[in-house]
Formats: structure tokens, C-alpha cells, sequence
């Protein structure tokens, strides 16, 4: 279709110079993403509407079909992975829209801009090595080999240059010890490998996907309704240690973690069973607090210092590794003015109201509204220091 201007796409696009390529040739493009910076909140892609890509030919964008992409591992720009594109017999280089001297490619997403990961890289020649274990030692199997470890091939071939490592490797998995290949036997001997019970579900999850913290397991459940009959929903929590979140107190996994959980879970499951793998629905519970300081404490300091206290008890695993994630936990305001008047800073609370989701509708004790659901500290809390004057006033007032 031709218009008077031209269409501008609210997603966004990622243009790519190529430099010293040429028609017919296969282009490996090795993109590196923040993962887990996606706002998993926004709509995600569908298989309808995905990330598309063109090619700049004579001043022209033509999309490039589903032959001239023979690889794509990045899922909608929402994982890290190759990119392998022929570029066109049609494709020039020398257009005016861009640079001249390079055949320029680009992504075009069609949703909101925070539905993918950000961009950290986009390298030429890009291959995937995998680990081959020749008697090698194996330390580096649970954390990884740092970048820039590997330098060269082990054959030599006059067509490559150099060999760079820009990145951490991944997806490594340490030697069993004995206590984890027991654990490991047991658990397959009662699942035998098939998704039946809520406890296979769960422990089956887990021990695939060692990115996943926590999996809660709901039957009957799916993401509109808690009574569907044969829907099985898997609400997972990611492991927040050294990981990238795109909000801390609300810990989701990327959509394209989701996909691969639930592809290799319905294998495992019934013919007859629909299955949803969701992120936990988080509740924020807001504290409208008027508190007394004790008077060597700065007003506005503690102000703040008491905000990041009331998160990290609301939210501990935000903070602390040592604590869980659960499920189904209810907030009573007993135990929070408990651990507010224990403050070293904080002489007295004079009033603390509660409140989840309605700011209209206070409650003395906050319980998550459906078994999927996780309360968690809002970001800023209402606090109100009570200052020596009105103090002074008020004690006046109630000795008249």
C-alpha cells in the first residue's frame, strides 16, 4: 500500500549495517540481550505477530521470508542467540535512505517497546561452541567460563582470523555428588517422568530448569478461571540471585522461559490436560504509617530508612538470599506494628493502616486474594513522621 507519509511503528526497529558482505550470503548474527529485562507485564508476541525482518533494496524495506531467515534462536528478542539471514539478490548498497557501502537489515517489533529485552550486542560470525568433556577439569560447570577464556581454535583453519569470547558461557551443570544423584533417583522413581500428581509437576520443573526457584502447582485452574476443568496452571517464581529483574519485588521469568517450561512439560502430561505456565500474580501491600522518631534521629533520613524497612520485611527475599518466596502468607498488622515499634530509631507509632490493591479499603490483616497470588511491599510506603511540636500540643491539649 503507498501513503502520503510513512507508517510509523510504535514498537520500534533495530537497524544492522553489514560491511564487506555480498548478495546470496549468509550473515550469522550473534545478538546478546539483558535477559530477564522485558517488562513482563505488557502484551508479548503471539504467533500472529512477531518480530519481522526486512531488507533495504534500492531504497525499498522488503521483508525477508521465512527461507532467507534459516535461524532464530532469540524468540522475539527475548533471549540471547544466533541469527542466521541470506541477504537478497535484490538487496543494494547504495541506497540514500542510509549509509552507502552496507546492506542494512532491520527488526521490526509491532508491540510496546518494553515487551522485549534490551540490546547489548550485535557481533558478525557468530557460532555456538559446546563443551566436550575429554578428561578436562569441571569446576567451571556451575558458574561458568568467564569472557575471554577462549582464544583460539584447537585446529587451526587459515578462513578464521581470531576467535573471541565476549560473553560468560552457560547452561553448564555441575558433576552429581552422590546426595544429589540420590535425591535426583528418587523423585524419577515416583514421577516415572510423567506429569500426573501436583507434586510431579512441581519437582519435575525444578529439576529441568535450575533458573526456577519456586513452582506452585494449581489443578483445575487456568489463567481466567480457578474452576476449569482439565487446565493445569504452574505458577513459577525465577531464582533472583544475580540475575537481571526488571522489578525486584516482583520477580517474574521471560515470557520465552515460560514458552520453553511449558513445551517441555506438555510433553510429559495428558493428551487431555491444558496446560498454562504463568508468573505468580503479585500483590502490593501499601502502609499508610504516622510514626514518632526519637529525637537524635533526622526526620527525612529515617523517612526514607524506614520505607527500605518496611520493603525488606514485607519483601525479605528481595534482600535476603536466605529467605523463601511462599505462597498463600497473610499479613497481620499485630506482627507489623511489632517489628516497627522494635526499630532503634522509632519511639512510637500513633496510627498504621494496611491496605492491598483498594486504597479505599483498609484491613487489619492483608491475605493474597486467589491461590496464585504473592503479597509484596509497594515500592513507596506513606509515612508521616510525627514532629516535637505537634508532640508538645497534643500532650498540652489532653493535660487542660
Amino acid at each position: 500500500d503507498c501513503t502520503l507519509i510513512p507508517a510509523v511503528n510504535n514498537g520500534g526497529e533495530l537497524y544492522i549495517g553489514l560491511e564487506d558482505a555480498k548478495n546470496l550470503q549468509t550473515v550469522s548474527l550473534f545478538i546478546q540481550l539483558l535477559e530477564g529485562s522485558e517488562n513482563p507485564l505488557v502484551e508479548s508476541f503471539d504467533k500472529d505477530n512477531k518480530v519481522t525482518w526486512e531488507v533495504l533494496c534500492s531504497d525499498y524495506w522488503q521483508p525477508l521470508d521465512s527461507i532467507a531467515v534459516k535461524l532464530n534462536e532469540i524468540d522475539n528478542f527475548l533471549k540471547s542467540g544466533l541469527v542466521r539471514l541470506e541477504i537478497p539478490k535484490e538487496a543494494t548498497d547504495d541506497n540514500m535512505q542510509l549509509d552507502k557501502g552496507l546492506f542494512w537489515i532491520k527488526a521490526v517489533m509491532p508491540k510496546s517497546y518494553d515487551a522485549v529485552c534490551r540490546v547489548l550486542d550485535v557481533s558478525a560470525q557468530g557460532a555456538m561452541a559446546t563443551f566436550v568433556n575429554n578428561g578436562n577439569e569441571l569446576s567451571h560447570l556451575e558458574s561458568g567460563l568467564p569472557a575471554e577464556t577462549i582464544d583460539k581454535l584447537e585446529d587451526r583453519l587459515a578462513f578464521v582470523k581470531s576467535v573471541t569470547q565476549p560473553y560468560n558461557t552457560f547452561d553448564g551443570k555441575p558433576e552429581e555428588n552422590d546426595a544429589s544423584y540420590y535425591k535426583r533417583v528418587s523423585e524419577r522413581i515416583r514421577h516415572k517422568n510423567r506429569a500426573i500428581a501436583l507434586w510431579d509437576y512441581e519437582n519435575i520443573v525444578l529439576q529441568e530448569f535450575q533458573n526456577i526457584y519456586r513452582v506452585k502447582c494449581l489443578n483445575h485452574t487456568n489463567t481466567k478461571s480457578l474452576l476449569a476443568a482439565g487446565c493445569v496452571t504452574l505458577a513459577v517464581v525465577p531464582d533472583t540471585v544475580n540475575k537481571n529483574m526488571f522489578n525486584i519485588l516482583q520477580p517474574r521469568v521471560s515470557t520465552a522461559y515460560l514458552n520453553k517450561i511449558q513445551a517441555y512439560v506438555s510433553q510429559l502430561t495428558s493428551l487431555h490436560v491444558k496446560l498454562d505456565v504463568i508468573n505468580p500474580v503479585y500483590e502490593e501491600v501499601k502502609i499508610d504509617i504516622t510514626v514518632k522518631f526519637y529525637n537524635e534521629f533526622d526526620k527525612s533520613l529515617y523517612t526514607l530508612e524506614l520505607n527500605e524497612d518496611l520493603k525488606k520485611f514485607l519483601s525479605p527475599w528481595a534482600f535476603d538470599e536466605a529467605k523463601n518466596v511462599e505462597f498463600g502468607i497473610t499479613l497481620h498488622q499485630t506482627v507489623l506494628i511489632d517489628f516497627v515499634e522494635r526499630l532503634h530509631y522509632v519511639d512510637y507509632i500513633t496510627s498504621i493502616k494496611m491496605f492491598v490493591g483498594d486504597p479505599q479499603k483498609k484491613m487489619k490483616n492483608a491475605q493474597p486474594s486467589s491461590p496464585k497470588a504473592i503479597l509484596v511491599s509497594a515500592e513507596q510506603h506513606k509515612i508521616t513522621p510525627l514532629d516535637e511540636s505537634a508532640t508538645e500540643q497534643v500532650t498540652t491539649e489532653a493535660e487542660c
